[in-house]
């Protein structure tokens, strides 16, 4: 993976499935998260929700960003759903 994306696994009370936030320099990018119920991953590009001091440029090798979504789908599609109360 290029050395400028990192992913952080995240948790919501609005989701029953961990979801993923993909970054960029330290900027995120988007949301993934797994819809219930079925098998389907959304993803959500986000723009203002965090923003680094320094703006970046958000330009970079599509082949390796879709190929990180790739492993994070597996990843998130793998993990089993997340027991609430209200369930």
């Amino acid at each position: 993976m290029d050395q400028d994306f990192s992913v952080d696994y995240v948790d919501s009370d609005e989701y029953r499935y961990l979801g993923a936030e993909i970054y960029f320099r330290k900027q995120r990018l988007c949301q993934l998260l797994r819809r219930y119920p079925g098998d389907e991953i959304d993803i959500e590009f986000v723009d203002k929700l965090y923003v680094v001091e320094t703006p970046i440029r958000r330009r970079f090798p599509l082949a390796e960003f879709l190929k990180l979504v790739d492993t994070i789908q597996a990843d998130l599609l793998s993990l089993p759903r997340i027991e609430n109360e209200t369930d």
